[in-house]
């Protein structure tokens, strides 16, 4: 298990398994809050209080286990979570992103937010895990609570049943502006690769392209071309959203 505490981070390029990864920490760290819920009411029963909340895991994204949607109430603490859950966050630029500092009054309701989340949750095996493909595009309410990440280097998937899985288990530090190993015997700002064995049912607990919804009622792009070798292979234009670049900087002809 790589190092977890109360705020954690995910991170990793496009399809290298950080959501698998991250899927299955929430179970683990899922079932850790489990067996302290039942250790805690065992300790109830025995002295004659009032049991505890149960825990539960709240997600952002459709899961197959039973989990409470996220909603942005919840970051706004217009509704709290359950004592002692686990909350996930996919890819987490989505739900904040770093231009939102244009907006100073979800400034402070962020800050609130991930600033005390683990007094929210009542500390313990409270848990939040965000995922994202780069920490930069995090809102800076984000970043200054990481303290370490995991970042997930690549995923071999020829193995029959399991998928291995290549991470590295890093520190993070927004004011120095880097990040450094959290291994002290290891002087170099990379850590040391590790491996983790995960089961391939970690897939079927989660859709990897559960935003295509958003595109998949949309026109099929499909204007196939073939040039045979007489052809030229210059191109005519620039693809770009800036017009005064698309044709190399020319003026358009009227």
């Amino acid at each position: 298990m790589p190092r977890l505490g109360c705020f954690n981070l995910v991170t990793g390029g496009v399809k290298c398994g950080k959501s698998m990864f991250s899927i299955w920490l929430v179970r683990k760290k899922y079932k850790r809050a489990m067996l302290r819920w039942f250790w805690n009411c065992f300790k109830a029963k025995i002295r004659g209080k009032e049991l505890p909340e149960r825990p539960l895991v709240y997600s952002n994204i459709p899961l197959r286990i039973p989990y409470v949607p996220f909603t942005t109430l919840n970051a706004l603490r217009k509704y709290r979570f359950r004592y002692g859950s686990v909350l996930f966050i996919d890819e987490a630029s989505l739900f904040s992103d770093s231009q939102l500092i244009k907006d100073e009054g979800r400034n402070l309701q962020l800050m609130l937010f991930n600033k005390l989340i683990g007094h929210e949750l009542h500390g313990g095996s409270g848990t939040i895990i965000y995922n994202t493909q780069c920490i930069q595009d995090l809102h800076y309410s984000i970043r200054r609570c990481v303290s370490n990440f995991v970042y997930c280097e690549k995923c071999i998937k020829i193995i029959p049943f399991v998928v291995i899985l290549f991470y590295r288990d890093l520190a993070y530090s927004e004011d120095m502006g880097m990040s450094m190993s959290l291994n002290p015997s290891n002087a170099s700002a990379q850590s040391e690769l590790r491996m983790k064995i995960l089961s391939k049912k970690n897939w079927k607990k989660y859709d990897s392209a559960c935003y295509s919804t958003f595109t998949d009622d949309l026109p099929v792009n499909d204007n196939l071309v073939k040039l045979d070798k007489h052809d030229s292979l210059k191109a005519e234009k620039i693809i770009s959203f800036r017009r005064e670049i698309e044709n190399g900087g020319r003026k358009r002809k009227s």
